[in-house]
């Protein structure tokens, strides 16, 4: 999809994403709106990619200048990081946070359809259910399930906003003045923390964090701190329910991850990976969050 150059950015000419589910007709129509999300502040460049074609099965996007944030985290979590690397992460993971903050006050032209939460809780129990059959100890799913049932998101109807819908740190590029955000056909109406707990589960275990970083949690924690206080510095929502979120979004990333890797992958990484994460998040909520 990208290819490097000798300057070390990743770019293409165009950018062409075979869909495997196909969009439909108003979807494919909403994506040319985001052409109007621009916002220039503190010297950068805050924006969407533009959709140059798009149909129902396949999409075909700009060219884009820029490293993945994922990219830029993961480095920083490698033993023997230096110090400038790690205070780069610090800076593109608040960077992450203010593209997004920037977004979700962005008001579209069109009608774009909300993001159904009402499964939510049920998903996040279905898939503590999975992975207990996974190794993960009964005395802690039964904790992780009373949590999880336990708290709740009081404040998913009384805010929303545009969001990104898959925002993780590889759908985002930072260039040198412009943070730019991809992969977004999929962007909805929701709570922000919907976009929110994505972007810290992916930083705390997946492909961007802790799962291919050998980094401490408390890194990758102190990276989703630097991206919180940077979006809750341009707007001031009501972030109630973040840890229960943060959590279900983990659990899924989970069950996703056993899914994509044999057993042998698994039980060497994954299994303690999980064990340690979802202890850490019950023990030490993200963020100085409280439990409800």
């Amino acid at each position: 999809m990208f290819t490097k150059s000798n300057d070390g950015y990743f770019r293409c000419k165009f950018w062409t994403k075979q869909l495997k589910i196909p969009l439909r007709k108003a979807a494919v129509e909403r994506l040319h709106q985001l052409d109007d999300f621009r916002v220039a502040a503190e010297g950068y460049i805050f924006r969407s990619v533009h959709y140059r074609d798009a149909n129902q099965n396949c999409l075909l996007m700009e060219r884009v200048r820029g490293l993945p944030v994922s990219r830029i985290l993961v480095r920083s979590g490698k033993p023997l990081a230096s110090p400038k690397i790690c205070g780069s992460a610090r800076t593109v993971a608040g960077l992450a946070g203010r593209w997004l903050a920037y977004f979700h006050q962005w008001q579209t032209n069109g009608e774009v359809p909300f993001y159904d939460t009402g499964a939510r809780a049920q998903r996040a129990i279905d898939n503590i259910e999975v992975l207990c059959r996974q190794g993960l100890s009964p005395e802690l799913g039964k904790r992780l399930a009373d949590y999880v049932q336990e708290a709740s998101c009081e404040s998913a109807d009384r805010i929303a906003v545009t969001a990104h819908g898959d925002f993780k740190p590889s759908n985002l590029l930072i260039g040198s003045k412009e943070v730019v955000g991809v992969d977004m056909e999929s962007y909805v109406r929701a709570h922000p923390l919907f976009d929110i707990s994505q972007f810290v589960g992916n930083v705390m275990i997946s492909r961007s964090g802790a799962l291919l970083g050998t980094g401490q949690l408390s890194w990758w924690r102190t990276l989703c701190r630097s991206f919180l206080e940077e979006y809750t510095r341009i707007v001031d929502w009501d972030l109630k329910g973040l840890q229960t979120q943060v959590l279900d979004t983990i659990l899924a990333l989970l069950v996703d991850l056993r899914q994509r890797h044999n057993g042998t992958f698994w039980r060497l990484r994954g299994r303690p990976l999980m064990i340690r994460v979802v202890c850490e998040l019950l023990e030490n909520p993200i963020a100085g969050v409280q439990k409800t």
